[in-house]
């Protein structure tokens, strides 16, 4: 979809002012919106530097709040305190997909970056450990040429756990905050017989 999506946000963007990138990834639909019908920026430049660095699209007693900056992340912290507790010293866990070890320079991928996925084919070399949100079909090639995969979310069922499973890449699912841990060029090993992602001092 967001590939399909590309020429109208081109369009968009070329009428606004605003970039791709912020357009998919800090604008709320309304504010897209608003801004066609503008044909100029209509989020403050210190409102998208505030989301670039944390927002919350929180659902409570059936009303929807947006938060963003410093208040996203106390929000972040305070209710998913059990999520940044799986980051430790001896590493990052999740569920172990697909069996084996790697060692390899961190790729980072976010699902739905059209620029991130590109910049990837670029760049991702034989080797490499993919470390995504979650794999889609339009991954296939770099998962082909990963050395490991790791992703925030999924199962054993998942798209990264049953491709991983047929190309015989070691893979670990599900544990939800590694591509917030790990950066683009982090020496890490994947021990997908204990289920642990760590970066390499």
């Amino acid at each position: 979809a967001d590939f399909l999506y590309l020429p109208l946000y081109r369009e968009i963007s070329r009428r606004t002012g605003v970039t791709l990138r912020d357009l998919y990834s800090f604008y709320r639909l309304d504010e897209v919106s608003k801004a066609i019908r503008k044909h100029r920026l209509v989020v403050p430049r210190i409102e998208l530097r505030k989301r670039k660095m944390a927002y919350v699209l929180w659902l409570r007693s059936g009303k929807i709040s947006f938060f963003s900056g410093s208040k996203a992340e106390r929000i972040i912290r305070r209710e998913l305190k059990q999520t940044y507790k799986k980051s430790n010293a001896e590493g990052l866990s999740g569920q172990i997909a697909s069996s084996g070890l790697a060692r390899g320079r961190a790729q980072i991928i976010i699902s739905g970056s059209i620029k991130m996925l590109r910049q990837a084919f670029n760049s991702f070399r034989t080797g490499d450990i993919m470390v995504t949100t979650m794999t889609q079909p339009n991954m296939v090639p770099l998962m082909k040429r990963a050395a490991a995969i790791v992703t925030d979310e999924g199962g054993l069922v998942s798209h990264a756990a049953i491709l991983a499973r047929e190309f015989g890449t070691p893979c670990i699912v599900g544990t939800e905050i590694g591509t917030k841990i790990f950066r683009n060029g982090d020496l890490v090993e994947v021990d997908a017989n204990k289920g642990i992602v760590r970066k390499i001092k």
